[in-house]
């Protein structure tokens, strides 16, 4: 008795539907785009966490609102150039990419090799541009970039950037920036401090430009980009007694 109803459903089933779409061409009136994703990846030396928090930078704050971000993130304790770099580029910490400072003397990057290398093994046609500070960071960490080159000052890896922003093929984008690292090593890593402080605000201008030419693409409304904007390493300040909990969030060279 059971089976009775359930047969009767799928007979039924098998019947025409009393309603039928008309037969003709329809136009797909949704607003859906699908977006092309991109990456402009900014690598910012020694920009410590709290002291770029506390120069309250217009342009870096204005991404707040739709950023996942954090002022207090630990980078490795070695707190060089290079170690912090290859962290960034490798995915992976010292124990693996065996870059420990400047000279990268004994590296595994061609068994860790840098994200470049992987974006292309996977996909060969996307266009990769480097633009750097550092002639060590170009000649170590940009294997596999279409485009690779290093200046003088931040100022050109600005302009470079901004010109790159200006290729209808760019994909990934990364700058690597100075300044900030070589005005906290020769005067401190905290806000209190005037050229370091004004360090900030300059990158934070460049920044701007950055952002005003990523905004002004043909096929902006078409793209999703991701902008992540990181340091390699914080440097040596006061921390507030109230703030010591004698923890590695203490430790200003990691934060």
């Amino acid at each position: 008795m059971l089976l009775i109803p359930i047969l009767g459903s799928i007979m039924s089933c098998n019947s025409e539907f009393d309603k039928l779409l008309p037969s003709r061409e329809y136009n797909d009136s949704t607003s859906a785009i699908v977006k092309t994703r991109k990456v402009l990846y900014l690598i910012v030396d020694g920009a410590r966490g709290w002291s770029v928090r506390d120069a309250n930078a217009p342009n870096v704050m204005s991404l707040l609102k739709n950023s996942t971000y954090s002022w207090n993130s630990l980078s490795d304790s070695l707190g060089t150039n290079g170690n912090g770099w290859a962290d960034l580029m490798t995915g992976v910490k010292k124990n693996k990419h065996k870059i420990t400072d400047d000279s990268f003397a004994g590296n595994q990057l061609a068994q860790y090799p840098v994200i470049f290398q992987r974006i292309k093994a996977s996909r060969p046609e996307t266009r990769i541009a480097s633009f750097a500070s550092s002639t060590i960071f170009k000649d170590n960490l940009t294997t596999g970039a279409d485009v690779s080159q290093s200046f003088n000052s931040d100022a050109e890896v600005k302009t470079a950037v901004v010109a790159e922003l200006g290729s209808d093929i760019a994909s990934l984008i990364v700058g690597q920036f100075d300044a900030i690292d070589i005005a906290g090593a020769q005067f401190g890593y905290d806000d209190s401090v005037p050229e370091y402080r004004n360090a900030i605000l300059q990158f934070d201008q460049y920044l701007g430009e950055m952002l005003t030419a990523l905004r002004s693409r043909r096929d902006y409304a078409k793209e999703d980009w991701l902008v992540v904007i990181t340091s390699n390493h914080g440097g040596q300040a006061m921390i507030p007694p109230a703030q010591d909990d004698k923890t590695v969030f203490s430790y200003p060279n990691h934060i």
